[in-house]
């Protein structure tokens, strides 16, 4: 879908008939079926969740601008894929991990944004863990300590291993 385009309510609108074989087939068909639900979702800056009840998806912008990328496409964990991550939970009731413990499950919302990252090339990865691994021992300065968001098998050893991340990851500061 080249042609999306939001209405004077700020609803999102696209061409039905539009054919296309760029980017994602899973992004691009989960985006049409949230287009075409009834219920209406408000888009808005927060710690990124969604609430069903309130009909509202949070994406926590702030946070996605600090995130440096080692071995993976800047898009790998953006916007885009945290609404794409949001709108499993919201639409098609995908559920995130319950254990607290890298490596341990990936969830059905992190399972799905994965099948979108592998359609879009080898450079977005595929990540390995739903839980970021964050390690006060590394160091910690002003920003705060460093966490990793875990794409690839390296970075999945390294984190169960208690050692920083060598393979592709994702690195913010986690403030206390």
């Amino acid at each position: 879908m080249k042609s999306i385009e939001v209405n004077e309510e700020g609803c999102l609108l696209f061409d039905k008939n539009e054919k296309t074989k760029e980017g994602s087939r899973v992004a691009r068909k989960a985006l049409k079926k949230a287009i075409n639900r009834k219920k209406v979702f408000d888009i808005m800056n927060g710690v990124s969740e969604s609430d069903k009840r309130l009909g509202i998806i949070y994406i926590d912008f702030d946070e996605i601008e600090t995130f440096v990328f080692k071995g993976l496409n800047a898009l790998t964990e953006g916007v885009g894929m945290v609404f794409f991550h949001e709108v499993s939970h919201a639409f098609f009731h995908t559920k995130d991990p319950v254990h607290n413990k890298v490596g341990h499950d990936l969830g059905g919302a992190v399972k799905f944004t994965n099948k979108i990252r592998k359609q879009m090339g080898k450079d977005f990865g595929q990540k390995t863990s739903y839980y970021p691994f964050t390690r006060e021992q590394f160091y910690k300065s002003e920003k705060g300590y460093p966490s990793f968001i875990i794409y690839g098998p390296q970075s999945l050893r390294d984190a169960k291993n208690k050692q920083k991340p060598t393979g592709n990851y994702i690195m913010y500061y986690h403030q206390e």
